[in-house]
C-alpha cells in the first residue's frame, strides 16, 4: 500500500511539475509546418538521380549491407540459444 501511495504521489508531482514548466511551441516553428508541394520538379528529380549515379558506392549497397548485417546478427542470436 505504501508503494502505491509513493507511486501515485510521484505521478501527481511529475504531472504538476510538467504542466507548470511545459515547453511552449517555438513561434518560428510555423515555417516548418508549410505543406509540401503536390507536384515535384522533374529537373530536380533528374539531378538527384544523376548525382546518385555518379557516386562511387551506390546507396543500395549500404541498404543491402544493413539487411545482411541485421539478418546475420539475428542468425547469431538464434544459434546461440
Amino acid at each position: 500500500m505504501v508503494i502505491l501511495f509513493v507511486a501515485a504521489a510521484a505521478w501527481v508531482g511529475i504531472s504538476v511539475y510538467d504542466s507548470a514548466n511545459g515547453d511552449d511551441v517555438n513561434p518560428s516553428a510555423q515555417q516548418y509546418l508549410t505543406p509540401v508541394e503536390p507536384t515535384f520538379d522533374k529537373e530536380t528529380i533528374d539531378a538527384v538521380g544523376e548525382r546518385i549515379d555518379s557516386l562511387q558506392v551506390k546507396p543500395k549497397i549500404f541498404i543491402d549491407l544493413e539487411n545482411t548485417t541485421a539478418s546475420s546478427q539475428t542468425d547469431t542470436t538464434n544459434s546461440s540459444n
